[in-house]
């Protein structure tokens, strides 16, 4: 695992990471879940130089720690150069880089709502929606469109994903269709597809169709078919 740094840092606040990252080891292989989770709060008021550390806990493997990570990051406006860093880094995993595309959207949407035009990290998200996981180029997607993207921009991307064999990115691009509406008309066939076939998250893919309108007289979307599908973005 590479731990991503991306923050300059004086001499004592290297010292001081460099005693956080070994707490972190100590952290990750003697504690249980409920203490790992305890850990990373403590962790989160030593500052800015906390994190590179943070972001570490995002692969964790303990849900709880991993969670408390992300609800932590996702508030921070320091985290932006990290969180973007650790995203276009393809060595680390695609769970902590999914994880980043979604804190980034949380912190573009916060800056948003203040008035701040978040063209970094919507740049960042649009490298993302290209990226070789799937499961990156959902979260991505999903990260835009709460960023208010333009739904032409995220849909095929998100369209490419119900062929998805991942169960996360299936229920991710499904869900997210529903939330895009009409204007993601051309997800009804493949959707149709998808019911028939008694395809996983058979609630979710009946709401979308009846949130987009899936009434096959009014369908004027155009199939798209599996070799056609793009990477997204």
């Amino acid at each position: 695992m590479v731990v991503p740094m991306g923050i300059r840092c004086s001499r004592w606040t290297l010292c001081r990471s460099s005693l956080a990252l070994l707490g972190v080891v100590l952290i990750e292989f003697f504690l249980t879940p409920l203490l790992k989770a305890l850990a990373v709060g403590c962790y989160a008021r030593t500052g800015p130089g906390s994190i590179p550390i943070l972001i570490w806990f995002l692969d964790s493997d303990e849900f709880t720690a991993s969670q408390a990570a992300a609800d932590i990051i996702r508030f921070r406006e320091s985290a932006v150069g990290p969180l973007m860093l650790t995203l276009a880094d393809e060595k680390q995993g695609e769970r902590v880089r999914a994880l980043c595309a979604s804190c980034l959207g949380e912190i573009g949407l916060a800056l948003a709502e203040t008035g701040l035009k978040p063209e970094q990290v919507t740049a960042s998200l649009r490298s993302g929606a290209g990226d070789p996981s799937e499961l990156v180029r959902c979260h991505s997607l999903m990260a835009l469109w709460r960023l208010r993207e333009e739904s032409g921009a995220v849909v095929p991307g998100l369209v490419a994903l119900l062929w998805s064999e991942d169960e996360r990115v299936l229920y991710g691009a499904i869900t997210t269709l529903q939330e895009i509406g009409e204007p993601a008309r051309c997800a009804l066939p493949r959707l149709r597809e998808l019911q028939r076939t008694n395809a996983p998250h058979a609630l979710a893919i009946r709401k979308a169709l009846r949130v987009i309108g899936g009434n096959p007289e009014r369908d004027q979307g155009t199939p798209i078919e599996k070799g056609d599908r793009g990477q997204g973005g």
